[in-house]
């Protein structure tokens, strides 16, 4: 019994000088400021959560400068695209220019032009080349692509000129079928051209190269028209008729050659 009570006492005992302790570290502490301090640190550790918060979306506000440099590089690559697109079209006008520029006619030079233009009438073929008579070019040259004949000019400005198409029906040229040297006149319509006067008897057929025979002074000899698809007697059934393929693309054309004669 006696040992139990001086247990109990022991343990109050402990119990008050503990608090006594504690009373007494708590009033340092507030005397000396640590309390400030010990408060001030509870704060932040409190805040700490909020900070990691705030951090983050500092990061992503720094990420606004984040945001605009990725938005630079998209703008970049957007650029760079667009670049790598004009690339491809340069490299693809100076192969058709190559082409085009291989072409050769003895007694003439060449003239090369861009098409900037076409007539809007149905019945009318024509387009619009940027260059004129400050270039050099005069009404009645003939024009070629590296597959054929074109057309003619037909009009001069100083700065631009128009070309009528040899599928215009106002369109005429001397022409013969290559493999059989049959000689007619080749006529626009449209869509294709016709070739007239081919002698009956001929032995032209299906496939056959028709090519610009000389005559009449505008056209240089051997420039292809086109090919022959379809045969028919014509209307007096005197002569046969053609139908002609032209060897020209006339929905891709771009880029064209003036044909200036060389004076003797």
């Amino acid at each position: 019994m006696l040992v139990v009570l001086a247990r109990g006492v022991k343990y109050v005992t402990n119990q008050k000088i503990f608090i006594a302790i504690l009373l007494l570290f708590l009033f340092s502490l507030n005397k000396f400021g640590f309390a400030k301090r010990l408060d001030s640190y509870l704060i932040d550790i409190s805040r700490f959560p909020l900070r990691l918060m705030t951090s983050s979306y500092i990061t992503k506000a720094g990420g606004v400068s984040l945001a605009e440099e990725n938005r630079q590089l998209k703008q970049k690559i957007k650029e760079l695209n667009q670049r790598i697109i004009e690339l491809e079209e340069a490299m693809q006008e100076n192969k058709r220019l190559r082409g085009l520029l291989s072409f050769r006619k003895e007694g003439y030079t060449n003239i090369p032009a861009q098409v900037i233009g076409e007539s809007s009438d149905n019945w009318r073929k024509v387009v619009i080349i940027n260059k004129g008579k400050r270039d050099g070019i005069r009404k009645d040259m003939a024009v070629v692509g590296k597959e054929g004949l074109i057309g003619r000019v037909v009009e001069v400005g100083l700065r631009s000129s128009k070309v009528m198409l040899i599928i215009d029906f106002n369109f005429k040229v001397a022409a013969l079928v290559q493999r059989t040297r049959n000689q007619g006149i080749v006529q626009g319509n449209i869509c294709s051209c016709e070739m007239r006067y081919i002698d009956k008897d001929s032995d032209v057929a299906k496939g056959d190269i028709v090519i610009s025979s000389g005559r009449g002074g505008i056209y240089p000899k051997g420039l292809v028209i086109g090919k022959v698809d379809e045969l028919n007697e014509d209307i007096n059934r005197l002569y046969l008729k053609a139908r002609i393929l032209p060897a020209v693309n006339f929905h891709r054309l771009e880029e064209v050659l003036c044909l200036k004669k060389v004076s003797p």
